[in-house]
């Protein structure tokens, strides 16, 4: 025996073949099925265009809506509606059902989504729908019911509102003139 293999301490390396990939046998093999490669992804650019051109075209409609003012506070600021309201309401489709029953649409084929964003530093709301090009004036009546019904909610808030005011007026012009009855007495 020889002096190697009779050392316990020193740990026998096993032999390994070279186990590297050279970038020139990946590149021969490249070459190699470059016909197929070249069918395959010239197949998938048909496919992907004839599905991209019987696509219907989708286009934007939107609008851009303000808040109503209530009042006035006493420093002069205006009291406004809540706009982060009116966007929960929008997107939660509350409006829906009144608009589809207002216009006469199929609830079953009419599938309303509303977008609603309200760009940084303002006071609106950018309210958009998607439609396709045959149904671009539908989706104009859309939003514009979409802001009657905006505007007869805010109208009940506004009467309810106003009605308030109007008892508050009453109290303290009962209030005068029970100040007025004291006064002559």
């Amino acid at each position: 025996m020889t002096a190697q293999n009779q050392n316990p301490t020193q740990p026998q390396q096993p032999f390994y073949p070279e186990d590297e990939i050279e970038l020139m046998d990946l590149l021969r093999v490249l070459w190699k099925w470059k016909r197929l490669i070249i069918l395959i992804t010239f197949v998938c650019m048909v496919i992907a265009g004839v599905a991209a051109f019987r696509m219907p075209k989708i286009y934007e409609v939107s609008m851009i809506i303000g808040p109503g003012v209530l009042g006035m506070k006493d420093d002069g600021t205006p009291i406004v509606t809540d706009l982060e309201n009116m966007k929960g309401k929008i997107e939660n489709g509350v409006y829906n059902t009144r608009i589809v029953k207002k216009m006469n649409l199929d609830p079953f084929k009419t599938n309303l989504k509303f977008k609603v964003i309200n760009p940084k530093g303002t006071k609106f709301n950018r309210i958009s729908s998607e439609c396709e090009s045959d149904k671009i004036a539908n989706g104009k009546k859309i939003l514009t019911q979409l802001a009657e019904e905006i505007a007869y909610d805010n109208e009940k808030v506004f009467q309810a509102k106003k009605e308030d005011l109007d008892k508050q007026i009453e109290a303290k012009q009962n209030e005068i003139a029970a100040i007025e009855t004291k006064k002559k007495i």
